[in-house]
């Protein structure tokens, strides 16, 4: 089970992201992401988004950045954790 979502940000926060800016969580199925997260709702919620997801063993998991307007902030760099 995929529990939580968790996003920092190296540097300094920002204080506001492109509102296109997301991620999609994908599981098992790589046409149809099981979650879309804006990151200004992470921005917003601190940086965690609960999730409840199951998972097997074998299923690929895919995190994609969509950024379809290329509004990424120059510099900004992030890492992303899934907590099981």
């Amino acid at each position: 089970m995929l529990q939580q979502l968790t996003l920092r940000w190296q540097g300094s926060n920002p204080t506001q992201i492109h509102p296109e800016i997301a991620l999609w969580l994908y599981v098992g199925d790589l046409a149809a992401p099981r979650a879309k997260v804006q990151f200004q709702d992470l921005l917003n919620w601190g940086g965690v988004r609960p999730l409840n997801l199951r998972r097997t063993a074998n299923e690929v998991v895919r995190l994609v950045l969509m950024d379809p307007s290329a509004a990424w902030p120059p510099g900004l760099g992030i890492e992303v954790f899934l907590s099981m």
